[in-house]
């Protein structure tokens, strides 16, 4: 359960340890998982159905997906032909 430990990782380093339970009760093992939501799909399946705090799934979220923005608008070398 690989996942499960890198998710555990992720709430710990954020220090969201509280949302472990929500996850687990929810059969919720994968970061993968919660990336593959997006952005808005993430909000709304933490705060609407799953009944967690906005400003804990912003933590989350900025966590997930900031990083990926990020690396997105770096500049890259590419090679000359």
């Amino acid at each position: 359960m690989g996942g499960v430990s890198s998710l555990g990782a992720l709430l710990n380093r954020l220090h969201l340890e509280h949302y472990a339970a929500p996850f687990e009760d929810e059969a919720i093992e994968d970061v993968a998982l919660l990336k593959s939501m997006g952005r808005q799909g993430l909000y709304d399946n933490l705060c609407g159905e799953m009944g967690l705090d906005a400003a804990g799934v912003a933590t989350l979220s900025s966590a997930l997906f900031d990083e990926v923005d990020a690396s997105e608008d770096e500049l890259t070398l590419e090679p000359n032909d």
